[in-house]
């Protein structure tokens, strides 16, 4: 017999097969699970590991898991285009890209409302002026929203006239709006502690100054198009690397990471 070669595989498994109904409902049953384990033997999490076959679940994994359990350990880099500030800035350089002086059609203007970031950004003095507009919008039955009817709210949020001009701006223009946005959410996220979103910020504010850096090398990136393009181009390549102690608490990676390694408890 070879000397090294384990006897793993042929010890006996408790493999269990659950069928849940879409991936967040696995997401609460992976919490569910780790509470039990948690309760039964909290040292056991040392080497018990959540694999995630797809990493869009690294949310909602980490908002499942129990309160109680506070070492866990990520090994697994995030997709930076799968974060909720990536739909946010698409959004925003729409904006522009479908810019029509008559006006914003009602529903793209209630979208970019009704993101959660757009929400922080313009509640100020604890007054949700993304709300309060939104209410207004479909209370008047505006179809068309003009700059002169956004700027009937200026008083109310400094940060709006970030989001809304009368004028298309220039593709440096674009990118400086985004890097202010960036900027004025880092100073309510840094306000509200959250590490996570303070994380993202930075490595949007990278990917912006490296494209502010190519529009103002390259003279023929003159248009809004060709910055979104650029712009999710950069984006798909882009991760958010995690890193804790590998030696340390509950492991959540992805397929990939968990070659080679050995833990008494997968999910």
């Amino acid at each position: 017999a070879l000397k090294g070669v384990s006897n793993n595989y042929s010890d006996k498994k408790n493999i269990q097969v659950v069928g849940v109904p879409k991936s967040v409902s696995q997401a609460k049953y992976v919490g569910t699970l780790l509470k039990k384990l948690n309760k039964t033997n909290s040292k056991a999490l040392n080497k018990t590991a959540v694999v995630l076959s797809d990493e869009t679940l690294l949310n909602p994994i980490l908002n499942s898991i129990p309160k109680e359990i506070d070492a866990v350990n990520i090994t697994m880099g995030y997709p930076l285009d799968k974060t909720p500030l990536a739909n946010l800035f698409t959004q925003f350089i729409d904006l522009y890209v479908n810019f029509d002086h008559k006006g914003w059609f009602y529903k793209t203007i209630l979208e970019i409302l009704s993101h959660p970031y757009i929400q922080m950004l313009l509640n100020d003095a604890d007054v949700n002026l993304a709300h309060q507009i939104s209410t207004d919008i479909k209370n008047k039955n505006w179809t068309l929203i003009t700059i002169s009817r956004i700027n009937t709210y200026l008083g109310l949020s400094d940060n709006l006239n970030l989001l809304f001009t009368q004028e298309i701006p220039s593709s440096e223009g674009i990118i400086n709006r985004c890097l202010a946005i960036i900027d004025n959410l880092k100073t309510k996220c840094e306000a509200l502690n959250d590490m996570l979103m303070l994380e993202y910020l930075y490595r949007f504010n990278t990917l912006f100054n490296q494209l502010l850096a190519l529009v103002q090398q390259h003279d023929f990136i003159d248009d809004l198009k060709s910055i979104k393009s650029i712009f999710k181009e950069l984006l798909s390549s882009e991760t958010v690397d995690f890193k804790g102690d590998p030696l340390e608490g509950l492991q959540i990676m992805g397929m990939l990471e968990s070659r080679n390694l050995d833990f008494e408890t997968v999910i």
